[in-house]
């Protein structure tokens, strides 16, 4: 491919020549002629470009052996021709019908009658935008291949693994930040402005996700953000975020209390850390995901204070927009059988709630290393207690 550096690419050329590379050797090995990405993930991860625009139609096509090429909204081009090293844009205005714009550009390259892979499964290329594709190009033949660019993007570089360590650092300063802000007579919404405040300050681009900053019973709310609620004596306080460098993340958890927890609380969090440093102790390259998933799941089921496990262990993270962290190839969890490779990441997830009361998380970002596991995210693993003594209410 020709390609031209540009100031704004997170990072050098060398980089995206071998992840297109990798592509195309996927490509090669299903018959695909060129591969149409949809997905926003994807399209950064090959090129460079991002927008909050992906509601909007775009794809970028690569040929097989051709140089590739994008349609994207008008609007959008000025961010192909500043985030990419894409040098072939062939955008729509907003008058234009995306879908009959996108055939002009295959006949242009000659590519209307070819194998033409895509993501079936991709969030903002919706059912009835691929039905009228599949019509007015009638001469191609769609093949899906969604997770095709997921599999390759699950092996992280070792440039990526800096920018993940980049935002574990500032996923700690908004930690930090929230347990300094929480406490009784605060609302929960001045602990998430401190949240937001200090990660921004630091460094943080904007996250695919708001962080989670959860009180009192809300804790025990599967993915609950803060309400306005007032922090009260004996409350626990739930706090999850990811900071974020150039839409790579490392989401971590840690659970604090009002005033001493009780005996229960402090069980839960013993179970937790067990279950943490096991699971941790079982990752390790060719590890299958269902029996990491195992370990962690036995040690928290079979505890008599009534705390619940609800989720898979881990999930892939690393390029993310929002709505969510979640990367999108393969988590911990049961009849998952798919194996740990080096330099793969995940949020480590072992937590549990009991209903109505309380939550107990203590998660780490980690990364799968040559010989077994990295934990990337380095706050102390353990609740933080605040003093029960009232404060003024902000």
């Amino acid at each position: 491919m020709t390609v031209k550096q540009r100031h704004d690419l997170p990072f050098p050329i060398p980089e995206y020549e071998y992840r297109l590379s990798e592509v195309r050797r996927n490509m090669e090995q299903r018959g695909i002629d060129v591969m149409m990405v949809s997905s926003p993930e994807n399209v950064f991860y090959l090129t460079g470009f991002e927008t909050t625009g992906y509601t909007s139609f775009q794809a970028l096509f690569i040929p097989l052996e051709a140089e590739p090429f994008i349609v994207t909204r008008i609007l959008e081009n000025t961010g192909v021709q500043n985030f990419s090293w894409i040098e072939q844009s062939r955008p729509y205005a907003d008058g234009d019908d995306p879908l009959i714009r996108t055939r002009e550009v295959l006949e242009e390259f000659n590519l209307q009658q070819k194998q033409i892979g895509y993501e079936r499964n991709a969030w903002f290329f919706s059912i009835s935008q691929q039905e009228k594709l599949f019509a007015v190009c009638s001469d191609a033949t769609f093949v899906d291949c969604s997770g095709l660019i997921e599999g390759i993007r699950a092996i992280k570089s070792d440039l990526e693994i800096m920018k993940i360590r980049e935002a574990a650092r500032l996923t700690e300063i908004a930690i930090q930040s929230g347990i300094k802000a929480a406490g009784a007579g605060i609302r929960d919404t001045f602990v998430a402005a401190e949240m937001h405040h200090a990660m921004i300050q630091a460094g943080s681009d904007y996250p695919a996700d708001a962080p989670y900053i959860a009180s009192g019973h809300r804790s025990a709310i599967g993915h609950a953000k803060w309400s306005g609620r007032t922090i009260d004596v004996g409350d626990c306080v739930f706090l999850e975020p990811s900071g974020c460098q150039q839409h790579y993340h490392a989401p971590c958890m840690r659970t604090g209390f009002i005033g001493e927890p009780t005996l229960v609380q402090r069980e839960a969090e013993k179970i937790i850390k067990e279950a943490v440093e096991a699971t941790i102790a079982a990752i390790k390259p060719g590890a299958v995901a269902e029996e990491v998933d195992a370990v962690n799941r036995n040690i928290i089921g079979k505890n008599t204070i009534g705390l619940q496990q609800l989720a898979q262990s881990a999930y892939p993270v690393g390029i993310a927009f929002p709505p969510g962290w979640f990367e999108g190839t393969f988590s911990l969890r049961p009849k998952e059988t798919q194996c740990l490779q080096p330099n793969m990441v995940f949020h480590l997830i072992p937590w549990g709630l009991v209903p109505g009361e309380f939550a107990m998380g203590l998660s780490e970002t980690i990364r799968v290393t040559d010989t077994g596991c990295e934990v990337i995210t380095k706050l102390p693993r353990e609740v933080f207690v605040k003093s029960p003594v009232s404060t003024m209410s902000v």
